[in-house]
């Protein structure tokens, strides 16, 4: 068997990644591992820079993430680096993602019109349990990313409080 040069290992690698339905939760790792060299130059030099540092500060906060034991210091790393993570998640999608048109696959559609097909169904249960008198109360919701919010100061302190019982 002829040795294969790296562009076709990867590109064997993105096709196997591809026809996943799901990710096995041992392969996830691998994937993680592979991110950076199979994402390093697929943009121009600007915008690669930025998805580099995002890979990075994502890989570096799950890695902290991960532990299975917390100190104050990683916990304060933790939150530091979470910080950074939101701040380098607003770069990413006000500078790269604004600058591709994108689309969805019919996949992606797909599973969108159906997503919206069950929400609607829902309301209309939930509609109809009002008129029979059920009394809930009405939700707002952020249209916020949870990471859009990771910079504010002390959103990890739960974890310290946990850690300490």
């Amino acid at each position: 068997m002829a040795a294969r040069n790296f562009e076709d290992l990867l590109q064997v690698w993105i096709s196997n990644i591809e026809s996943l339905e799901t990710v096995p939760s041992n392969s996830e790792s691998y994937l993680r591992q592979c991110a950076i060299p199979a994402f390093e130059g697929l943009l121009p030099s600007y915008h690669n820079e930025i998805v580099m540092t995002l890979l990075y500060r994502l890989a570096e906060w799950h890695a902290l993430a991960k532990l299975r034991m917390h100190t104050d210091p990683t916990l304060d790393l933790l939150d530091s680096i979470t910080s950074i993570l939101g701040r380098e998640l607003r770069r990413f999608r006000q500078i790269v993602c604004s600058a591709y048109s994108t689309k969805d696959l019919p996949k992606e559609k797909a599973a969108r019109q159906r997503k919206k097909r069950r929400d609607q169904a829902k309301a209309a249960a939930n509609n109809a349990s009002d008129i029979h008198g059920s009394s809930s109360a009405a939700k707002s919701s952020s249209a916020q990313t949870p990471m859009s919010q990771a910079d504010k100061p002390g959103k990890l302190s739960w974890i310290k409080k946990i850690s300490n019982s």
